[in-house]
């Protein structure tokens, strides 16, 4: 009895021993495979980076930045992300390399001089992208940093301003004789009718004053010679009537000439009370 107890003690050692050395195992196992994980990220991460400078140096895109209501359509990219020739240095003109065959393949394809990289790209430079010409006047604060501290390069942007384009505005069109003039401007100003603003101080403090002057025609033949109005300007709204009185014998029946009304001068601009006076003509 007490040999088995024995036997079942050095079991259970050797079962402890096991159980400890398969721990220290996995935990070394897990150790090297966490390293080797970082390794890979690493080296993963390093090859990104080399690929996307890489990339960067042969593959430009460009993008139009519409201002609002610019009127023109949202187009989300002007020129897609791909390699951009550069135009002949002799001719100028833009030659496609990929056009350009051989026996033994395309020329120039692969050739890098023949394309915009990074060095070709800095604020100041005019580019011709597909036979259109950019100017680079600016840039985001990681190529300015880029522009400065690896390619050497002044990143101040440079200030561009278009020419401010005047806005035509639009003219009245020409009173046509009908109706009140101020009512005819209404329409056109206001899709909706509105009764037109009177200026209500000079209605009341000049209500019921009228200036009124005796006329004849000025360079009137014989037949019109004795032919006499009366012109009335009233104060309160800047309108005009001209009354003719009947006379005997004239042959011309008298009555109303002109009904109140605003006028115009001679100049075109609406009458006022400074230009009636004894002695000018109308």
């Amino acid at each position: 009895m007490a040999q088995s107890n024995e036997e079942v003690q050095q079991l259970h050692q050797v079962i402890m021993q096991s159980a400890g050395d398969l721990s220290n195992g996995i935990e070394e196992v897990s150790s090297a495979t966490m390293a080797s994980e970082q390794t890979l990220r690493a080296e993963l991460q390093q090859v990104k980076v080399a690929l996307e400078a890489s990339d960067a140096k042969i593959r430009t895109e460009v993008t139009e930045a519409l201002e609002l209501n610019a009127g023109r359509d949202p187009f989300p990219s002007f020129v897609r992300r791909q390699r951009c020739a550069k135009p002949s240095g002799a001719t100028g003109k833009f030659v496609n390399p990929r056009a350009e065959l051989n026996f033994k393949g395309r020329k120039g394809e692969d050739d890098l001089e023949n394309y915009y990289t990074e060095e070709d790209l800095f604020i100041g430079e005019t580019v011709n992208i597909f036979g259109r010409k950019f100017f680079l006047y600016d840039a985001d604060d990681f190529t300015k940093k880029y522009l400065k501290d690896v390619l050497g390069r002044d990143s101040t942007p440079i200030a561009v301003r278009e020419p401010e384009k005047p806005k035509p505005k639009p003219t009245a069109p020409p009173y046509n004789g009908f109706g009140d003039e101020d009512d005819s401007l209404g329409s056109w100003k206001n899709l909706v009718l509105k009764a037109p603003k009177k200026n209500v101080r000079q209605y009341i403090e000049n209500a019921g004053c009228m200036l009124k002057f005796s006329m004849k025609l000025a360079d009137a033949d014989p037949a019109n010679e004795v032919r006499r109005f009366v012109l009335t300007y009233y104060l309160a709204d800047d309108t005009v009537s001209i009354y003719e009185p009947p006379q005997r014998n004239a042959g011309i029946i008298g009555g109303k000439f002109l009904q109140r009304q605003k006028a115009r001068n001679p100049a075109g601009q609406p009458s006022k009370a400074a230009d009636f006076f004894v002695g000018a003509t109308e």
